[in-house]
């Protein structure tokens, strides 16, 4: 039987595979790899989260690739209320395209 450490450094070497991949849509069941790692995100380890954005950046998703450097800080304890308050949605700051407000 694995410990809750050994079963956290297993997700974490699989999640530093999976991020060294290149290509993801090529992999078998890729979309559900894609929900796993989507899932990992909301991880309260950010060190786990951070690997699972970087699964997930590697799909290279048009509506999340561009903020990546804004979303990545967020996954932070610490830097949750900063990225917020930098990441401006405003319609005038223009940071967020057009194209991907609802």
């Amino acid at each position: 039987e694995l410990g809750r450490k050994a079963l956290q450094k297993k997700l974490e070497i699989f999640l530093k595979t999976f991020a060294a991949v290149k290509g993801p849509q090529q992999l078998f069941k890729h979309r559900t790899l894609l929900q796993m790692f989507v899932s990992f995100l909301s991880n309260p380890d950010s060190k786990l989260a951070n690997l699972a954005l970087s699964c997930v950046l590697r799909y290279k998703l048009p509506y999340l690739t561009p903020y990546a450097e804004h979303v990545q800080p967020m996954l932070q304890k610490e830097g949750l209320r900063e990225a917020l308050t930098k990441f401006d949605l405003s319609e005038e700051s223009e940071l967020v395209d057009i194209s991907h407000r609802l």
